[in-house]
């Protein structure tokens, strides 16, 4: 009976993202977990490289760098420096960012878990702004982790404002070992979808936990790059 009513969980999960309307742009990020540690720093790079002939994306970079803490049992923070490079054009700063996650339920107590982000982004050069918001959801199923993030995004500017737009983020996990997790992935807001398999894993090198996420993505739908590939690592101390 457990196992049924999580699978429906997972599977009522799946099915609402298909009703997001294909045509044009998600960009593959994090799929957050609502947990958080506290007392815990973190160092951490995220990578994206797009790979489509026929884009103006095709080989483009993107780098995240950032250090996190976490303050409280509830509470996450990180800011992040953005650096993005495209064969031709050369690379620059190109976004700072300011991360908060907040942790609701104590993990495994509720028949869900439950979080939250807030995240804040300044366009560099210029004077633009992001906001992202929106919940976290995770469940253990059996030996996997299913996770949901379902968020809201505006892009502020000087001349003109976008509308709020829906992001939605899911990750299913096979606690394998500690070391080694398959997973599968999928991506989408209202106009593009990508989705594909990944792993990752948390590793114990010198004394120091270092975590890694390794994605290809492959578009389903909407004009953007046909193939993503996200890594990630983090090193905690």
């Amino acid at each position: 009976m457990k196992w049924l009513s999580a699978t429906a969980f997972g599977a009522s999960v799946f099915v609402s993202l298909f009703n997001v309307a294909p045509a044009q742009a998600v960009e593959p990020d994090t799929i957050y977990s609502p947990r958080v540690e506290q007392g815990e720093w973190e160092l951490e790079y995220k990578g994206r490289y797009f790979y489509d002939r026929d884009s103006e994306e095709h080989r483009q970079v993107q780098s995240k760098f950032a250090l996190g803490y976490g303050p409280t049992s509830w509470w996450w923070t990180e800011l992040y420096a953005e650096y993005e490079h495209t064969p031709g054009s050369g690379g620059g700063w190109s976004a700072f960012e300011w991360e908060n996650r907040f942790q609701f339920t104590e993990p495994g107590q509720s028949w869900v878990d439950v979080g939250a982000l807030v995240e804040l982004d300044r366009v560099h050069p210029g004077t633009g702004k992001e906001v992202r918001a929106g919940i976290l959801l995770e469940k253990e199923i059996d030996e996997t982790t299913l996770t949901f993030n379902w968020l809201l995004n505006r892009a502020f500017a000087d001349e003109e404002s976008s509308h709020w737009e829906q992001v939605y983020r899911v990750q299913w996990a096979w606690r394998l070992r500690p070391e080694i997790q398959p997973l599968v992935q999928w991506q989408s807001d209202e106009h593009s979808a990508y989705a594909g398999p990944g792993i990752k894993g948390k590793l114990r090198i010198a004394g120091q936990h270092v975590e890694y996420h390794l994605t290809w993505l492959h578009r389903i739908s909407g004009d953007i790059p046909k193939d993503a590939v996200r890594v990630q690592l983090e090193y905690e101390f």
